[in-house]
């Protein structure tokens, strides 16, 4: 978040690059007690208050950590920048102000007596050239405001790279602790501990979807459902999997990450191709990182029974994509809707089957074109700001509305079906519930 103030541009760090938490949550502290085997009770009390003063400490020195950066600005510059930001503030104001007038219009449309839809739809399009032209505005006015802070905003990483030095230091100082508090035989235990809490902070750092799995929590979340044989069978396919994550989440965090391209400097073709093929670099480790990961998923569900394996895969799939299999607000309202209407329930169960049924193939869909190309935005990005021409690149961006537009159809058929089999009014306040929670 930047705030200016006078003369002064003080960045607040609300993220640090691969680290959104502390390595050690306070919910590690009962996997250290039943991975490393502590039995006495007073060295459990020890361990979770340590770790609950540890993450005290991460947050104080996070929200401590401040880069501030002195602007060197004349005060005919700082009146030109101060005049760029108020003309970018009123243009804004005014493409908001027509936006929400036309919405108003097509809102009222549909009610209007049929004397009146010909102005009212007149208006209308008088109002979307205007909105063209004031859009256009904003964006002149936003390039001006950019251009005007580039030349005296220069990116100073000292306060990131002290956040990330302290940030280590009180995870080493945990962990000397809690190594001091345990015993020979369980000092072994405690190493593999550790460098499991590790990866997994280091897997938390990935932006793509999917790339934050963990297979050790996706088989300790299904460790009950396993026989011992299994278990046995693919401690193995796990091992290799620690070995080659870790090789493959070194490679993507010792790539140094471009720097972002602002104003003039995102509008030249050189600088942004070049910034897309640095990007791209990043994008391919990332990559390695999720697939290593998907591929022994698929190997590890291989030597399982198919039952087991079904358990397995289910579970690895919503730690990757919680977000896709998150249930859908029409779901939500439809079970709401056979709590408050029983008379309905075998029309509205059918209605949730069929939706559902579908939900899952858009579904699937959505996962393959998200392996595909999740992580485009950035290039494409670079590519419109450039004026450069990636096909590619636009053909994601194709791909990615396309399994976005038949979620929306799946929805809007599904809310056609809800509203005649419980009504208009009742639908709209269920889904109005299923919104809001």
């Amino acid at each position: 978040m930047l705030l200016h103030a006078g003369s002064v541009l003080v960045c607040t760090i609300l993220a640090v690059p691969s680290v959104d938490r502390p390595v050690w949550t306070p919910a590690d502290a009962a996997i250290i007690v039943e991975c490393v085997d502590i039995e006495d009770r007073d060295r459990r009390l020890i361990i979770t208050q340590l770790i609950d003063d540890h993450v005290f400490a991460w947050e104080d020195l996070r929200s401590a950590t401040v880069v501030q950066k002195w602007v060197d600005r004349s005060p005919d510059e700082q009146a030109r920048w101060e005049a760029a930001q108020q003309s970018k503030l009123n243009a804004f104001n005014a493409t908001s102000a027509i936006a929400r007038e036309i919405a108003m219009l097509r809102k009222k449309f549909r009610n209007v007596s049929s004397a009146e839809r010909t102005e009212t739809l007149k208006r209308i399009h008088e109002l979307q050239k205007a909105y063209e032209v004031v859009h256009q505005d904003l964006d002149d006015a936003r390039a001006e405001a950019m251009d005007l802070s580039s030349g005296h905003v220069t990116r100073n990483h000292g306060g990131i790279d002290a956040f990330i030095k302290q940030s280590a230091a009180l995870c080493d100082r945990l962990e000397s602790d809690v190594a001091v508090l345990l015993e020979h035989d369980e000092l072994e235990r405690w190493e593999h501990c550790r460098a499991a809490a590790h990866r997994r902070a280091a897997l938390r750092g990935g932006s793509l979807e999917g790339e934050h799995l963990d297979l050790d929590l996706a088989a300790a979340s299904t460790r009950p459902s396993l026989s011992a044989e299994s278990m046995t069978a693919i401690e193995p396919l796990l091992a290799s999997w620690r070995a080659d994550i870790d090789a493959a989440l070194d490679a993507r965090d010792t790539i140094e990450q471009p720097l972002h391209l602002h104003g003039e400097a995102a509008r030249d073709p050189g600088k942004a191709s070049a910034a897309i093929a640095a990007w791209s670099r990043v994008l391919k480790a990332q990559r390695r990182v999720r697939d290593t990961t998907l591929d022994y998923l698929e190997r590890i569900c291989a030597a399982l029974p198919p039952l087991e394996a079904s358990n397995l895969r289910t579970v690895a799939m919503e730690l990757a994509f919680p977000a896709r299999f998150f249930p859908s607000r029409m779901s939500r309202a439809i079970d709401r809707a056979m709590e408050e209407r029983p008379d309905q329930a075998e029309a509205l169960l059918a209605i949730l089957d069929t939706h559902e049924a579908k939900l899952r193939a858009i579904r699937d869909r959505q996962i393959e074109v998200v392996l595909e190309f999740d992580g485009y935005e950035q290039l494409l990005a670079l590519a419109v700001s450039a004026n450069l021409n990636r096909p590619d690149l636009h053909a994601a961006h194709d791909r990615m509305l396309g399994v976005g537009k038949a979620y929306r159809i799946n929805e809007r058929e599904t809310i056609e079906l809800l509203q005649k089999c419980v009504g208009r009014s009742v639908a709209r306040r269920l889904l109005s519930q299923a919104r809001r929670n």
